[in-house]
């Protein structure tokens, strides 16, 4: 599992934030931003087939919020809370807008976030504009 920092929203709307991280598998491509124009969270990632790839908002594995993309298939983007240790269950309400594409055995996501959700099981994070610096995390399952 890698462990990562991210700046407060407020901050990163106002800055054009765009957070890559360098650290992945080869070939392997992540990156987050605020959208100002959606004025939604954005996600770019790029997988190997049969390899999956999540986020954490926090650490830990009890009442964390999570997404993972899984690269099988078409491509599947799910929306997790994970309350033990083992693998998280799927929200009740999946909160990502995504577009996926395959080419040549790699899995392509661009996904989009609501800062505030409305999960009716409330195992959403909720992001403000006036937060604190948050960890965050990610785990990819390589072949």
């Amino acid at each position: 599992m890698k462990l990562f920092q991210i700046a407060s929203f407020a901050s990163l709307a106002q800055a054009g934030f765009n957070f890559v991280d360098e650290d992945l598998p080869t070939g392997w491509e992540f990156n987050m931003e605020f959208d100002n124009t959606a004025a939604r969270l954005k996600f770019d990632v790029k997988i190997p087939a049969d390899t999956y790839f999540a986020i954490s908002y926090g650490t830990g594995m009890i009442g964390v919020d999570m997404v993972s993309f899984h690269g099988r298939g078409s491509g599947d983007v799910n929306d997790l809370w994970s309350s033990f240790y083992g693998e998280p269950d799927i929200d009740a309400q999946n909160d990502y807008e995504c577009t996926n594409s395959v080419s040549d055995g790699w899995y392509s996501f661009e996904c989009y976030r609501d800062l505030q959700t409305t999960d009716p099981n409330e195992e959403d994070y909720q992001f403000t504009v006036c937060e604190q610096n948050m960890e965050m995390a990610w785990v990819g399952l390589t072949t």
